[in-house]
């Protein structure tokens, strides 16, 4: 099994708080987790994760931009366990659909 880790969660997390959708960061790391544990092996990827929530009597979409820049071996002995290093990009502004 592949392990992400996200190296920056306090920037998603304050770009979470300035929309006043905090409770929505877990959801949108696990939803990008999922993503990047079965993308393939390439120099510059990126996951972009399209979450639709209901927000005072209202169906909102956000968008959040994820880079995948690194990847490691996490173990010597040529297994197959990798880490995935993803970055927090950019958060687009709550439309409503």
């Amino acid at each position: 099994m592949k392990h992400v880790e996200l190296l920056n969660r306090g920037q998603l997390e304050t770009g979470l708080e300035n929309q006043g959708i905090l409770d929505l960061a877990d959801q949108l790391i696990e939803r990008m987790k999922e993503h990047v544990r079965y993308m393939s092996k390439h120099v510059f990827e990126q996951v972009v994760i399209d979450a639709k929530m209901v927000v005072n009597n209202a169906v909102k979409t956000i968008i959040a931009r994820f880079a995948v820049y690194d990847y490691e071996d996490a173990s010597e002995d040529g297994g197959t366990d990798q880490i995935k290093y993803v970055e927090f990009e950019s958060l687009s502004p709550i439309k409503e659909v």
